[in-house]
């Protein structure tokens, strides 16, 4: 078939990046990605007479068009790939640049909320609880370093 990463990548409707770790052993494909993939490398006349693993079947159908064989790397990272294909599952494939577009807002949220935690809980030691503090931060804000509405937190 002489299909590129990219151009696996496209029939696929998956990006670049996510063909290039399913190669290299860092991710796996999803159900449905795998049967396109066996697909293909069956079109492709892939040897054998078992079906071959959905990374190595991409392998086989890319590795046709640049002539060498595919490095495997010996990484079993469970916990990285659960959580990937749990990402994948609720947002639809993502490579890893645009997937920051995601990730760094929440980051960035979650810290904002930690820090105005710890404001509270510092006012909170100075005026005795949490609903005291709470109470004098909606009243005062000077005395935070930054205030979070309540829908905000």
């Amino acid at each position: 078939m002489n299909l590129t990463q990219e151009q696996l990548a496209k029939r696929l409707g998956v990006c670049f990046a996510t063909v290039n770790r399913w190669e290299s052993g860092g991710n796996t494909p999803q159900h449905a990605a795998q049967q396109t993939i066996l697909a293909l490398a069956q079109e492709a006349g892939v040897q054998g007479t078992e079906s071959p693993p959905p990374a190595e079947a991409a392998a086989q159908v890319t590795r046709r068009r640049t002539g060498r064989e595919a490095t495997a790397t010996p990484t079993t990272k469970p916990m990285e790939q659960m959580l990937w294909d749990a990402a994948c599952s609720i947002r639809g494939e993502k490579d890893a640049a645009k997937f920051k577009d995601y990730l760094l807002p929440l980051l960035f949220l979650k810290r904002l909320s930690d820090v105005f935690d710890d404001e509270i809980t510092r006012l909170a030691e100075k005026y005795g609880d949490y609903a005291t503090a709470l109470e004098i931060a909606e009243s005062d804000h000077s005395l935070l370093r930054f205030y979070l509405p309540p829908q905000a937190r």
